[in-house]
């Protein structure tokens, strides 16, 4: 034991050195690998098939590649599928060897209300307990369908952020290939600086004379965590930058291509407002039903004091056109439970109801339709980001690292692009 104490501690730079490097080298040879393997995660299948974009997808790919420079091994490396989720997503690089994944969401292929497949929605579910023809349902149909020049935009922007060259030669110097690469890379190269700073400390004030090993431990333990977090804010700050860059660039081929712009981040924050309603309206339900178990709820009763209420309510009438025969609780109360500023205690639940429970009310997305942690298609990779969106962090982390988190949500993107139109507008007036 004392051979290895002595050999680590002769040895300690280089070994801090060959581990950094190593790690690096890993994450490098497995970036392929990742990237397919990310595509395979997200792609929409059907019946065990991978479900290709229909017509309408390939004919706007086709008028947006139009204006980009595009090589023949660059229009190879391209590959268009459809994710399963409601975001668009890139992985790879149009500039350098393998593919160069784009995806756009699954109900892109829909020019309108009356292409999309009932059956193939999941309606009356747990999640979503509303049925097509149903307000809701039929809200949710028209948000499914996107404007044809937000779908252009969402393409020129997702191609811009892959790499490509605009025909004036404008293009981002930063792939999503550069990124994840860069989110690994800052992860280890924190901790190494972070082993730097201690190894510095540790020499010149003599710590392992003047202090014990728990108050060393606990030291070196607070240098890491700011080196990480240190890193952490410097890649959400460049993040940020390039999803403000690609939105500018592809608002810049063409005054559609603004306009498209503006319309698929109003349509974004529509689509995110619904589904947080929608998300909050279910996690109401299952408080709800789990309460009434505890307190040994009678179905039979309750839809009989329901229809008693109906009536007593609408007077009395028949059936006819009633869609929802079901009690759901309102946004308003399942709102009022998860958004709350004060923090009171549910006396049903248990659970307090302030601002620390936001972020289990939904992980990735605000009330106001805004993301939390991430831009829009910018969600992808592997790191801290990526772990809040999906929700693993325990709330009181999320609740703190929020404090210094400023993603380009959309709707600074919508205002960025306001201002761009505004600007143009007024040298036009001026001219």
């Amino acid at each position: 034991m004392n051979k290895c104490s002595t050999l680590l501690r002769r040895h300690s730079q280089k070994f801090a050195f060959v581990f950094a490097s190593t790690g690096f080298s890993i994450a490098y040879l497995l970036q392929p690998y990742y990237e397919v393997f990310a595509r395979w995660a997200l792609v929409k299948t059907e019946n065990a098939q991978e479900e290709h974009p229909s017509k309408r997808v390939p004919v706007v790919a086709a008028e947006v590649r139009q204006h980009f420079k595009l090589n023949e091994r660059q229009d190879a490396q391209l590959d268009l599928f459809l994710t399963a989720i409601d975001q668009s997503t890139v992985v790879g690089s149009l500039n350098g060897k393998g593919y160069a994944f784009l995806g756009l969401p699954y109900f892109s292929i829909f020019s309108n209300t009356l292409e999309i497949p009932v059956d193939s929605v999941e309606f009356n579910s747990a999640y979503f307990p509303h049925g097509p023809y149903s307000r809701l349902g039929q809200q949710r149909l028209e948000l499914m369908v996107i404007p044809e020049s937000a779908l252009r935009f969402l393409i020129a922007r997702e191609l811009v952020r892959l790499g490509a060259k605009t025909s004036s030669g404008t293009h981002l110097y930063a792939s999503p290939r550069t990124k994840c690469l860069a989110t690994i890379g800052g992860m280890i190269g924190g901790s190494y600086t972070a082993y730097q700073f201690a190894y510095a400390v540790n020499r010149i004030y003599r710590l392992r004379e003047r202090t014990l090993l728990p108050s060393r431990l606990l030291l070196y333990a607070f240098i890491s965590l700011v080196a990480l977090f240190s890193q952490y804010q410097v890649l959400l700050a460049w993040r940020r930058h390039s999803c403000f860059a690609a939105d500018r660039i592809a608002a810049s081929l063409d005054e559609s291509y603004l306009h498209g712009g503006l319309a698929y981040y109003e349509w974004r924050l529509r689509w995110n407002r619904f589904w947080y309603e929608r998300f909050a309206e279910f996690q109401m339900n299952q408080k709800e039903i789990a309460r009434k178990k505890q307190a040994g709820f009678d179905p039979v009763l309750e839809y009989q004091q329901e229809e008693a209420k109906v009536k007593t309510t609408n007077g009395p009438s028949s059936k006819a056109g009633r869609i929802d025969e079901y009690y759901l609780p309102t946004y308003a109360a399942a709102a009022e439970e998860m958004e709350g500023d004060n923090h009171k205690t549910n006396a049903s639940t248990g659970q307090k109801t302030g601002r620390e429970s936001s972020y289990s009310a939904h992980p990735r997305l605000r009330a106001s339709g805004v993301e939390r942690w991430a831009g829009d298609g910018d969600g992808l990779a592997f790191g801290l980001t990526e772990s809040l969106t999906v929700g693993v962090v325990p709330s009181p982390l999320a609740w703190l690292l929020g404090l210094f988190s400023s993603p380009a949500d959309s709707l600074l993107r919508l205002e960025r692009l306001k201002a761009i139109a505004a600007r143009a507008q007024t040298e036009r007036n001026t001219v």
